[in-house]
């Protein structure tokens, strides 16, 4: 019986021992290079592996902390041993929304040395009223529990986003 079996390396039909045109001799080609082409095979898909599994950590991402009570206020801004950014915005504002993927990504970047909250004036009015805001988007820099500077309007470049904050905490 001369059945075709599937050459593992050049992936052609042939029948054992002849038709095959890969130069390792068709399907008996030598063992121990179909062995170091599986053991290569499996290390490249374990490497591939690891890898997607440690870029799916390190995109995990980072937003800024939503607030919509006084009390969580006060523990989250007020309270932090972090210098503090407060974005008093609201889903319609589209201003609010053109800074919202700067904003994002300072989080992520500075996640390590600064904390970022988001407040929606349309949910906690009162925190908005009792900070005077008359325009969104609103930036507003704590420290030590105290204001030291505010932005209002957009912010629509990371890098420019960063430069604010550094220089602000720089200075205080």
């Amino acid at each position: 019986m001369n059945t075709k079996k599937l050459c593992l390396l050049c992936l052609s039909l042939a029948a054992p021992l002849s038709g095959c045109k890969c130069p390792f001799n068709g399907c008996q080609a030598d063992k121990k290079v179909i062995e170091k082409i599986n053991a290569d095979v499996k290390e490249l898909s374990e490497k591939q592996s690891a890898k997607e599994s440690s870029e799916a950590i390190s995109e995990e991402k980072i937003t800024p902390i939503a607030i919509i009570s006084k009390q969580a206020f006060e523990k989250e801004v007020l309270q932090s041993t972090l210098p503090v950014i407060v974005d008093f915005s609201a889903e319609w504002c589209g201003a609010c929304k053109a800074s919202l993927p700067a904003l994002n990504a300072a989080a992520q970047e500075l996640a390590t040395t600064h904390k970022f909250v988001t407040i929606n004036t349309d949910d906690a009015a009162e925190l908005a009223q009792e900070y005077g805001i008359r325009g969104i988007p609103t930036f507003i820099f704590f420290k030590d529990g105290k204001e030291v500077t505010r932005k209002v309007g957009g912010i629509t470049q990371k890098d420019a986003f960063i430069k604010v904050i550094n220089e602000t905490f720089e200075q205080k």
